[in-house]
């Protein structure tokens, strides 16, 4: 008996373990990493791959303030989990994808060169633009803005500048109109 109650007791102290590490590394209402998470991510890529390209893309929620005034914030947070959704199906095993503040999100592609970052982006663009989220208050037309940016191999660039440099895209996908994919 005493065998099995320490047995019993070490397998709550690991699963509780385990849901900490999980809660303490991903976002709770997606599911998705969390922005320390996904930045440990991509600091490791660069560290590990000096000899590949590395791409990411920032992309946020176009006009998410009006769905969230309009149809409240818990509708909000269905359209964030659909999102979230689209962006997952979209990516390739081995690639990462984080949520880096309210509608903001990071996806780090590990040896992907510009045009097919770029190809990743747009293709989710069209994806979240021709499908409508379906929530409690009806379905919703919802579209994305990008920002694309990749690290050569053998560049000295640290994951601050990389992340700087797709969130100037992304802003510039913004500037010119929205429901676009635009590259720094």
């Amino acid at each position: 008996a005493l065998a099995y109650g320490i047995y019993y007791f070490s397998f709550i102290v690991n699963t509780t373990e385990e849901k900490l590490r999980f809660q303490a590394e991903h976002d709770l209402l997606t599911g998705i990493l969390n922005r320390n998470t996904i930045v440990k991510i991509l600091v490791s890529n660069i560290a590990g791959n000096q000899n590949r390209m590395i791409a990411i893309i920032m992309t946020d929620i176009d006009h998410f303030k009006r769905i969230n005034d309009r149809h409240g914030h818990l509708v909000g947070d269905e359209v964030l989990k659909a999102v979230t959704r689209f962006l997952g199906i979209s990516l390739r095993e081995g690639d990462s994808l984080g949520r880096f503040g309210g509608e903001e999100f990071i996806m780090v592609l590990p040896g992907c060169h510009l045009s097919a970052a770029l190809g990743v982006a747009e293709r989710i663009r069209r994806l979240v633009a021709d499908t409508p989220v379906s929530t409690s208050a009806g379905d919703i037309k919802v579209s994305m803005s990008f920002g694309v940016a990749v690290m050569q191999s053998g560049w000295s660039e640290d994951s601050e500048a990389l992340i700087n440099r797709a969130d100037k895209a992304l802003y510039s996908a913004k500037n010119n109109g929205r429901n676009r994919v635009e590259y720094a």
